[in-house]
């Protein structure tokens, strides 16, 4: 629970102003921002409804090395030029670098991520930024709001029908049970991991070495 009051700033991932620039276009009338990022990092608005995803922490961990094994040197040139516009003090490290002995494994970057901290003042999260930090600054705050829900992945998993069932009551969308039961199937992990080259289209090829990779296991098992 260390990094859960973490410090008040934002991530730099995406900035405040760039969602306030969003949320001020007059000509879209909803608006949807897929972040992971601390409640600082956001304009927070009683007007707006937050839907916060938490992970078990391990299984967080073994998705950000499958994504960082699996960069392109475009993504990784992207990454660390955004880092040096910010200003932030450390590159990103070349994932194929660190493991040229084919030693720095999944339990390596466990070590890595928790005794080393990030560039926003966190002991832990290097070389992304610490993630308890993100579900500390959401779970800190998530009763105190009704504007705010909780989900959890595994959760999601298991019951997928229920979740989207609350997420449409919390946005107050109501539900074409025509078409509900289609919903339900085209967001299982494994359907999307089917359809991925459609849901990637030549954004995969830029983003990863393997597009095929992104959808990965859903667990660390």
């Amino acid at each position: 629970s260390f990094a859960m009051d973490g410090p008040k700033q934002e991530s730099r991932i995406q900035t405040i102003a760039n969602c306030n620039r969003q949320l001020s276009d007059a000509e879209i009338e909803h608006r949807i921002f897929k972040l992971h990022e601390p409640v600082e990092s956001l304009p927070f608005r009683k007007e707006c409804k937050y839907i916060f995803v938490t992970r078990s922490f391990p299984d967080i961990v073994w998705s950000f090395y499958n994504h960082w094994r699996n960069y392109s040197p475009t993504v990784m040139q992207q990454i660390n030029a955004s880092r040096y516009n910010y200003t932030l003090p450390r590159t990103f490290p070349d994932f194929d670098e660190l493991n040229k002995k084919g030693d720095f494994t999944e339990y390596e970057y466990w070590r890595m991520t928790m005794t080393q901290g990030d560039d926003f003042g966190n002991p832990d999260g290097y070389p992304f930024w610490s993630q308890l930090w993100v579900i500390g600054s959401w779970l800190n705050i998530c009763e105190q709001y009704n504007n705010i829900k909780v989900m959890h992945y595994n959760q999601m998993k298991q019951d997928l029908p229920t979740c989207m069932r609350e997420i449409a009551a919390f946005l107050e969308i109501e539900i074409d049970e025509n078409k509900f039961d289609c919903l339900v199937r085209n967001c299982t992990f494994n359907q999307m991991k089917a359809q991925q080259a459609k849901i990637f289209g030549e954004f995969g090829k830029m983003w990863w070495k393997e597009p095929a990779e992104f959808f990965y296991q859903g667990t660390n098992d």
